[in-house]
C-alpha cells in the first residue's frame, strides 16, 4: 500500500456514510508490517457505518480469526476504534466465490435498510 492509495481511501471514507472496509485478516494476525497500515486506514471510520469484510476466507480458520479480530479491536490501544467492530458488522468471505459474495452483500443491504 502506498501513500496515494491511502489518500484515495481516506477521500472515499470522508465522502461516504457507509464504508465497506476490506482487509486480509491473515496479514493482521501475522503482523507482516500490515498492522500500522490497517490502523491508519481506520482513522476516518469512527463516525461512519462500517462493514468489515475479511477476505480470502479459504486461507484461515474463520472461527479462530473472528475471535482474534474481536480481541484485536478490544485491546487497550484501540481506544474508541474498538466500538466500530463487532460480530454484526464483520463478514468473512472469499470474494472470488460469487455466491458467497452475493450472500454477504444481501446481508449488508438488510442491515442498512
Amino acid at each position: 500500500p502506498d501513500a496515494e492509495s491511502i489518500k484515495n481511501q481516506k477521500q472515499i471514507c470522508n465522502s461516504a456514510n457507509i464504508v465497506l472496509f476490506c482487509y486480509n485478516p491473515k496479514d493482521i494476525h501475522e503482523m507482516k508490517g500490515e498492522k500500522d497500515h490497517f490502523l491508519e486506514r481506520l482513522e476516518l471510520l469512527e463516525e461512519k457505518k462500517v462493514f468489515f469484510i475479511a477476505t480470502r476466507k479459504n486461507e484461515y480458520d474463520t472461527d479462530a480469526m473472528q475471535k482474534f479480530m474481536l480481541e484485536f479491536f478490544n485491546s487497550p490501544d484501540m481506544g474508541r476504534k474498538s466500538q466500530i467492530y463487532n460480530e454484526n458488522n464483520s463478514f468473512f468471505v472469499d470474494l472470488a466465490e460469487e455466491e458467497s459474495a452475493l450472500q454477504m452483500l444481501n446481508k449488508i443491504l438488510d442491515k442498512i435498510n
